[in-house]
């Protein structure tokens, strides 16, 4: 379990990197890499961890998604 524990804090710190990333491409207008860094943060949250992304990457890629 300890193991999980650390895993899961270095992740969770990744995480403001993919908003970071997603901000960057949605301010050079490119949506599509935007949407494809969040889908690549999903997946690997999902198979590694069984988890979501936060509430607000999930809202941030909401507002990508509605242009």
């Amino acid at each position: 379990m300890n193991k999980l524990a650390t895993f899961r804090r270095k992740i969770g710190f990744r995480e403001p990197i993919y908003q970071g990333l997603m901000r960057c491409y949605e301010k050079l207008d490119r949506r599509t890499e935007a949407i494809g860094a969040y889908r690549r943060l999903r997946q690997t949250l999902s198979v590694t961890l069984g988890l979501h992304p936060s509430a607000s990457t999930e809202k941030l890629y909401q507002s990508l998604r509605a242009g």
